[in-house]
């Protein structure tokens, strides 16, 4: 079972997301240069997002980090947060970590050229926040045997790191976003299953439409000097435009990365949905301000084929005059997306489509087409919609009707 999601965006002049030279991201597509938004970006977002930032507060949420070693020597030396680890400590944690696989990263120091391990790991870490401390636990517990040489119990020990490591994934944000380790595979950590297949397949939101990023030139005087004139001066690259935004979550995969626990997985599906509707980058938040809502949003539930995204609807660039007395260019993006849902629904059937909802900001019937019995009032409303036909399909799996009024909308 599968729900997608489809969003239209309009945002005012914004830098939401940079490349390496700060200019706003963009894309060829449709022969035509485009704004984009990495999907990376948006996954940042959500998690950062309420419903989806409560649910993790909750559940104790994940941590991303290289600093696993000076995180669990920090711990284990009894030293406060901001105090760093007795070096003792964390030479024999790091040798503890080396021997399971996961090792430091060096670095070249002095005239000699001499190489000296650095507090970060070679790999990034993502995992259960609550990993570290069983992490440390298992140290802790160890600590005595460790220092005096045991080997039954240091093997013992690099085996619970391991299978902490491995288990360390039944979090909201790491079923949905998935997780990648590389480890020597020939070493105890290396042998876990460590990865973790994403539940969510995001695109990366580009606009409907040709665009190029401007330029925004700006200075500041001093106050106190009194001199005319700027005393520093700057440029910042900026766009406007109209997104389209995808993103499909694999329900199934979903439970299977919690450890079948359904109730979680629904909890999860339902706090996605919603934050990943109302995220909004933070990039240059604070000089522009752009915290506008999507003007529509389709949600789809389907319980068998493949999901579908509508994103060559603009493969040709919509223009704000087109077939319109004055510009419209949200207006025109919604109706080359229902025009292509229907064009994609009459070709290729719609098998498999258990439920859809959509939310809009006022849209009239002629743009909305057959979907428009679909409309729900709210954001709210279109989630708990999607999530009946979800837990219906978990209730049933053998039920495979297409219910009315979305039957008619849909085929």
């Amino acid at each position: 079972m599968k729900v997608e999601i489809h969003l239209l965006q309009n945002f005012a002049p914004s830098c939401l997301n940079r490349d390496d030279t700060g200019s706003p991201k963009q894309s060829e597509f449709g022969g035509t240069t485009r704004a984009r938004i990495s999907s990376q970006c948006f996954k940042r977002t959500i998690r950062d997002t309420d419903p989806f930032k409560r649910l993790l507060a909750e559940k104790g949420g994940s941590v991303r980090t290289r600093l696993l070693i000076y995180k669990i020597a920090q711990i284990v030396s009894g030293r406060a947060e901001n105090q760093p680890p007795k070096p003792d400590v964390e030479k024999e944690v790091a040798k503890v970590f080396e021997e399971a696989g996961l090792e430091r990263s060096k670095q070249k120091k002095g005239e000699d050229g001499a190489e000296e391990e650095r507090d970060v790991t070679k790999v990034i870490l993502y995992m259960d926040h609550s990993a570290i401390k069983q992490m440390a636990d298992a140290f802790t517990q160890n600590w005595d045997a460790l220092k005096a040489g045991d080997k039954e119990k240091r093997s013992e020990t690099i085996e619970s790191l391991a299978n902490l490591l491995a288990d360390a994934v039944q979090t909201p944000d790491i079923a949905l976003f998935g997780r990648m380790i590389e480890v020597n595979s020939k070493t105890p950590i290396g042998q876990k299953q460590l990865r973790v297949d994403a539940a969510l397949y995001p695109s990366h939101p580009i606009s409907t439409h040709s665009v190029d990023y401007d330029t925004d030139f700006f200075t500041a005087v001093d106050d106190i000097s009194g001199e005319t004139g700027a005393s520093m001066m700057g440029h910042a690259g900026y766009n406007s435009a109209c997104y389209y935004r995808y993103a499909c979550v694999d329900f199934d995969q979903l439970v299977d990365n919690l450890k079948d626990d359904r109730a979680l997985a629904e909890r999860t599906l339902e706090a996605f949905l919603e934050s990943f509707c109302v995220a909004i980058p933070h990039a240059k938040q604070t000089s522009m301000a752009t915290f506008e809502p999507p003007d529509f949003g389709l949600l789809v539930v389907r319980n068998a084929g493949v999901p579908l995204s509508m994103a060559n609807a603009f493969a040709r660039p919509v223009d704000p005059w087109e077939g319109r007395e004055y510009p419209d260019l949200v207006g025109n993006s919604v109706s080359r997306l229902v025009m292509r849902w229907e064009r994609t629904a009459k070709v290729y059937g719609t098998r498999g489509v258990v439920t859809a909802a959509l939310f809009h900001m006022g849209y009239e019937g002629d743009r909305l087409g057959r979907l428009a019995a679909c409309d729900v009032e709210t954001l709210e409303e279109a989630v708990a919609r999607v999530m009946r036909g979800v837990r219906d399909q978990l209730t049933d799996k053998d039920q495979l009707a297409v219910r009315q009024p979305e039957a008619e909308a849909v085929s």
